[in-house]
């Protein structure tokens, strides 16, 4: 199951079961969450290849047009999460892949 904004807090318990701690971070969904459950912040960076306009749901996803990342910092007790947009030339970076490949 995917933990997404919207997921309700009784599924975010089940799934996490007894893992506990102050930032927990994840993927697979190419959406990006910083969402509070609980004493946890739980965050997803998103997608610097890929990065989704919504959860995949079975049909072909929208994939936008930036690189997405996220940083997190910790200083004398505090927590800061930043989620980051980049802009992509998506025909660019599909040249880049495919000299890769070609190497």
């Amino acid at each position: 199951m995917n933990l997404l904004a919207e997921t309700p807090a009784d599924e975010f318990d089940a799934q996490l079961g007894t893992a506990r701690s102050t930032v927990m971070a994840g993927g697979h969904t190419h959406v990006q969450m910083v969402r509070q459950h609980r004493s946890t912040l739980v965050v997803n960076p998103g997608s610097v290849g890929s990065p989704f306009e919504e959860v995949f749901s079975g049909r072909p996803p929208v994939i936008l047009g930036h690189a997405e990342y996220a940083t997190i910092s910790a200083r004398a007790g505090e927590i800061d999460v930043t989620l980051h947009r980049v802009a992509l030339d998506g025909r660019a970076f599909e040249r880049t892949v495919t000299a890769g490949r070609a190497r």
